[in-house]
């Protein structure tokens, strides 16, 4: 055991007794000792993180002690790297307000459902290989490579707006199941290698980026509502796939779709 993190311990025995765990973490002063001291509790019988009202970075870092999480009910925030590569299966994160990097990095986490309008760093959920569904209910930015090669997530959904940075999603191989009506941009490589088939841009759709469905191999149809939505060159490069494109005929839309002439996009007007 680091002889700091053992410092710690002994000379605040206080801290234990009163649960008042958020104070011993900060008296560490480096997150680097934070997953010491949550194995050293928890291995003398101490969960110390349902006392929390924000998780500590690095506080469950590559940790094989965790499987169902309990979290503080006032708790708001993880920080960045906290159960990074860790046997966390489930958690309760529907009222979480901030998650940090990579906080859930290559963990074991099954399913993610969050309620609130969360601020999701880069690469929160990346390499999660067990993640299955995802589900927001409020406005969300899904950050770059925030579900990147998740490869068993299946289904996606958005209540209200949604946008898409570099890479979110991409290299989850079994993604079929994702709405964008009420998505307002998507930017490169975002669905990139997902398995999904049929696609519908909201009218509120403002951008769509380079590659964003290259390595689609099944996907067949993308509608696109609104008539200015503006287009990279490469926005439906799908590995010549025949793709169908629906949109409005005359828009502007329209006329970038021309402007491409890639012969494996089929124009249909809506």
């Amino acid at each position: 055991m680091e002889k700091q993190v053992e410092n710690v311990i002994v000379n605040n025995p206080e801290l234990i007794e009163n649960n008042e765990f958020q104070e011993l973490y900060r008296k560490l002063h480096d997150t680097s000792y934070s997953r010491d001291l949550t194995d050293v509790l928890m291995k003398a019988g101490i969960d110390p993180i349902p006392y929390f009202t924000k998780i500590p970075p690095y506080c469950c870092y590559e940790s094989t002690l965790l499987d169902n999480v309990k979290l503080n009910p006032e708790c708001v925030k993880i920080g960045e790297y906290a159960f990074f590569n860790s046997t966390v299966a489930t958690i309760p994160l529907e009222h979480i307000y901030d998650i940090g990097t990579k906080a859930f990095c290559g963990s074991s986490i099954e399913n993610v459902k969050i309620d609130t309008h969360c601020i999701l760093s880069r690469h929160s959920f990346a390499d999660c290989v067990l993640l299955k569904t995802v589900s927001f209910s409020d406005d969300i930015t899904v950050l770059w490579g925030c579900f990147e090669n998740c490869i068993s997530l299946t289904d996606v959904h958005f209540d209200k707006k949604c946008s898409l940075e570099v890479n979110s999603f991409s290299g989850c191989t079994q993604l079929q199941n994702i709405n964008l009506e009420n998505c307002v941009g998507i930017l490169d490589n975002a669905l990139r290698g997902t398995a999904v088939e049929k696609v519908t841009l909201g009218e509120e759709c403002k951008f769509v980026g380079s590659n964003v469905f290259a390595e689609c191999k099944k996907l067949k149809q993308i509608t696109l509502l609104n008539k200015n939505v503006q287009l990279d060159a490469m926005s439906f490069w799908s590995d010549n796939t025949p793709v169908i494109v629906k949109c409005y005929k005359g828009s502007y839309a329209h006329e970038q779709l021309d402007k491409m002439n890639n012969p494996f996009i089929y124009i249909e007007f809506i």
